[in-house]
């Protein structure tokens, strides 16, 4: 055989590896960006699944911190805790921020992530979630910090797995506990 063929069936051996390896990235299911924790209940993990994700609301929520509102979301899991998270803090769609509805926890976020790139890690154990952010929190006061806690805490309690939520910092820290004293480490 002349160098023109061996170049040539290289050549096509080549492409048909290329189309195949191609193929197989066309026909792999794609994973979504909000993967479940290992700790969350080992359900059937391809079954999608609508959450609330719950959202601060103007006018109400700028006099009462505590008023926080549902929205519906997909989860493309069953790590459905994950997913309401991540839609919490990628905040409300533009149709739902002009119907008043904002998240600041999304831009309470700063830095680059100690987790890998992702903005929080979830532990759910004997009824309590503990959530660890992986970026540092910013806050603008106390008002912020009690809707960010008000949203947090509604979207994570909807689940029949959640009863108590434990929200930490980036360092272990409570989060808007500003006594110190890290007194949600020592509750039940």
């Amino acid at each position: 055989m002349g160098v023109r063929r061996w170049t040539r069936l290289i050549l096509g051996l080549g492409s048909v590896a290329l189309v195949v390896a191609g193929l197989g990235t066309v026909l792999a299911p794609k994973l979504s960006a909000a993967q479940p924790s290992p700790q969350e209940p080992a359900l059937v993990r391809h079954a999608a699944r609508e959450v609330e994700v719950y959202f601060s609301r103007r006018p109400e929520s700028d006099g009462d911190f505590s008023a926080v509102f549902p929205v519906s979301r997909t989860s493309p899991d069953a790590g459905v805790a994950t997913a309401a998270l991540g839609a919490l803090i990628a905040g409300p769609t533009p149709d739902e921020t002009a119907a008043g509805y904002f998240s600041e926890l999304g831009t309470m976020l700063v830095g680059p992530s100690n987790c890998g790139g992702a903005d929080f890690t979830i532990r759910i154990e004997a009824g309590l979630a503990t959530v660890r952010f992986c970026r540092e929190i910013s806050s603008g006061g106390i008002g912020q910090d009690a809707r960010a806690k008000s949203a947090l805490e509604a979207t994570l309690r909807q689940f029949p797995t959640i009863q108590r939520t434990r929200l930490l910092s980036p360092a272990g820290d409570c989060l808007f506990d500003m006594t110190g004293e890290n007194r949600c480490l020592n509750a039940p």
